[in-house]
């Protein structure tokens, strides 16, 4: 996930009941990992969690040891012991053990008798640096330890955030908590783009806290393959040119990253990995009239709509609302292009030019074939006026997905038929949130129900569809889904092709 990694460790290194991937626990565990401060390491032994490896910690006059919190006698932990001069006491029958995880008393044994070599937990790397004791799980770690020299000179500030939770897949803590990089700058470096400046920024030091403001700016791949963002744009040029693809990217300061690594990452000469194109919004090959309907950016696929109907000969009708003429994207090719004569401008600061809704749909001839996109508001207003006009067949193509107003739905039951994995999906819970949980990694983008990437085939179940892009005929077959929004029925068992 993380490296290439042969997977040469053995099924028993992996902890019990481990919630991790076995490929990403193999390659986590070659690294170092803080797991405690050295004060909290003092006289007696210390129980932690490290990837879901039950850990001991005690401190011997060698330094900090570290070894699986089980006694190999009756299974006990090792952590509910003592430490005497230097050696680890089971709190439960008194075997000891030395710093090298060697069993070498046994209080019922009588003195002089062997001890079985077999009595030995399994020990980890351990060392202790900047005051934290760092583990290694692995025999042999993939990399150093990371060098502070700010810390060990004092020039430096150590922060300390208090243990807490994370539910979420090892990627991602690895990604998006572990990585002290996030401040101030977000995977420069791991994703390959040249330095960026930052602006300086003040920290207002209060009791035990530091805050901040700053701007971050994540840079994202554009591809799911690495684990970065994965976006879909509409192409706007003729679908007859094979030498291009042309996209618009409207920047959202209140949207998820996209757009905004788009326009501050992406410049010319930047190399995008991207896929085939895919037809979410196609146009029907039939006789019906065609109106085009277009809200501010949503002119887009509209715009590779008509071009492509222009080169067919094919009659339509171009109908594109915004605020104003000088927020107006594309205007001047609209004006000018083939199908100029065919266009109708409709603007909002125009009391002359403004879009009457109402209008437009009692105009429209019966068994119109009327193809909308543009801002959620927009599209709204136009479904719910078309809902007097059952004869017109409605196409729409969402940016983002409309507020649905339903329940978080019932707990179901998820059966993963490649893996024979059985998960429970509760209340609240998507199924993809599920997957990444465990592991799991699925091909999404929008996490909406509105794009079509993690459409998935289901091969047994009831379906509860929250999406808004299956046909209603696609829903019906009960063989898809969008994992990313819609469920399962109530206590239902929902079998994936996964």
């Amino acid at each position: 996930m993380f490296v290439s990694a042969k997977n040469t460790q053995p099924q028993d290194d992996l902890p019990l009941h481990c919630s991790f991937a076995r490929s990403d626990w193999v390659i986590l565990a070659g690294f170092w990992h803080p797991v405690a401060t050295s004060g909290e390491v003092a006289d007696a032994p210390v129980r932690v969690h490290l990837l879901d490896m039950p850990v001991v910690l005690f401190r011997t006059r060698d330094g900090v040891k570290a070894a699986k919190d089980v006694c190999m006698h009756r299974g006990g932990q090792l952590s509910l012991g003592s430490v005497c001069d230097g050696l680890l006491v089971c709190g439960f029958h008194g075997f000891e053990y030395n710093g090298e995880g060697t069993c070498v008393g046994i209080p019922a044994l009588a003195k002089g008798s062997p001890i079985p070599k077999k009595l030995r937990p399994r020990n980890f790397q351990c060392r202790e640096r900047y005051g934290l004791i760092w583990v290694c799980l692995a025999d042999q770690a993939r990399a150093e330890m990371p060098g502070w020299p700010q810390i060990e000179d004092g020039s430096g500030t150590v922060i300390r955030i208090p243990s807490y939770e994370i539910k979420a897949s090892a990627g991602r803590r690895v990604e998006n908590y572990n990585d002290i990089a996030h401040v101030p700058f977000l995977h420069r470096n791991s994703f390959g783009w040249p330095p960026t400046d930052i602006a300086p920024y003040d920290v207002i030091s209060g009791d035990n806290t530091l805050s901040f403001k700053v701007d971050i700016l994540e840079q994202t791949r554009y591809s799911g393959e690495f684990g970065g963002q994965l976006r879909q744009y509409s192409l706007l040029n003729n679908e007859r040119e094979t030498d291009r693809y042309v996209i618009s990217v409207l920047r959202e300061e209140a949207g998820r990253g996209g757009s905004r690594s788009m326009h501050g990452g992406v410049a010319e000469g930047s190399a995008l990995r991207i896929g085939a194109p895919r037809n979410a919004f196609p146009l029907e090959e039939s006789a019906a009239p065609v109106v085009l309907l277009a809200g501010g950016i949503g002119v887009t696929p509209i715009l590779a709509m008509a071009r492509s109907l222009n080169a067919r000969g094919k009659p339509f009708e171009f109908h594109f609302a915004t605020r104003s003429a000088a927020r107006t994207p594309f205007l001047a090719e609209v004006l000018s292009g083939p199908f100029k004569e065919r266009v109708r401008l409709y603007h909002d600061d125009n009391p002359a030019m403004r879009f009457d809704i109402g209008r437009f749909v009692d105009r429209l001839a019966a068994g119109t074939h009327l193809y909308l996109c543009g801002p959620g508001g927009f599209m709204a207003a136009v479904s719910e006026a078309l809902a007097a006009r059952p004869d017109i067949v409605l196409h729409r193509e969402y940016f983002t997905a409309p507020d649905s107003g339903q329940d978080a739905g019932e707990p179901f039951t998820l059966a993963l038929a490649q893996s024979g994995t059985e998960l429970v999906v509760a209340a609240g819970q998507s199924i993809l949130e599920v997957l990444q949980a465990h592991g799991i990694d699925c091909a999404t983008s929008c996490e909406e129900g509105i794009c079509g990437t993690c459409l998935t085939r289901v091969l047994a179940g009831e379906i509860e569809h929250r999406d808004h892009f299956l046909s209603a005929g696609e829903r019906a077959s009960g063989d898809r889904m969008l994992i990313c929004v819609s469920r399962g029925k109530a206590n239902a068992r929902l079998v994936l092709d996964l």
